[in-house]
């Protein structure tokens, strides 16, 4: 029966360091519960089943003196459940390198963020530029169409006038006859070889 005992409180002590390190992880996991929603669920969960084990090892504490078969019980119990902490420990781990991944990623888009901002201030810049250069285009544009449409009037004017009066067009050219120089004396030199004399403006004896 002593060795029952000395089982019995070897177990007492494993179950006593084994509760404590379930403490510990149900702290840590209460904290990674605020960072990821996902383990949340997962230790709420957990932490259930921690309180089913305590009250399965109050009554096996009960039991393991009076029983070897409950001692081998609650050995394979340790077994299972020390498996169950040691994935336990191993998800915490995954979920913080998840975390840290997460942190990264996020770090990564907030700076892409900032330098879309500042690209969208630049090209809202360059937006209220541009549109400022085609309004004053557009004033131009409106100003140089009212000075077009004066001077086609006035072409257009200009026009009606001309037609009413005569057409004057004439080709001339010294003639063959006669001296043409040089003069000891001021001469006047007629250019009596007409060529074309359209309304009958030019006079060769002039």
């Amino acid at each position: 029966m002593n060795a029952s005992e000395n089982v019995v409180k070897e177990l007492q002590r494993e179950n006593t360091v084994l509760e404590a390190r379930m403490s510990s992880s149900e702290n840590e996991v209460e904290e990674l519960k605020r960072q990821n929603t996902v383990l949340e669920a997962r230790m709420s969960s957990s932490e259930n089943e921690v309180v089913k084990l305590q009250i399965q090892n109050a009554v096996l504490k009960a039991r393991l003196n009076s029983s070897e078969n409950v001692m081998e019980e609650l050995k394979r119990e340790y077994t299972v459940l020390e498996s169950r902490m040691s994935f336990s420990e191993n998800e915490v781990e995954e979920l913080k390198r998840q975390n840290t991944v997460l942190e990264a990623r996020m770090s990564s888009s907030e700076n892409e963020v900032v330098k879309l901002q500042i690209q969208n201030a630049v090209l809202k810049a360059r937006l209220n530029s541009s549109e400022n250069v085609m309004e004053e285009l557009k004033r131009e544009y409106t100003v140089l169409e009212s000075r077009m449409s004066s001077s086609e009037n006035e072409v257009e004017e200009l026009k009606r006038v001309n037609a009413d009066r005569p057409k004057v067009a004439f080709s001339a050219a010294l003639t063959d006859e006669g001296k043409v120089g040089p003069f000891s004396t001021d001469s006047t030199l007629k250019f009596s070889k007409i060529f074309t004399n359209i309304g009958q403006a030019y006079s060769p004896i002039t």
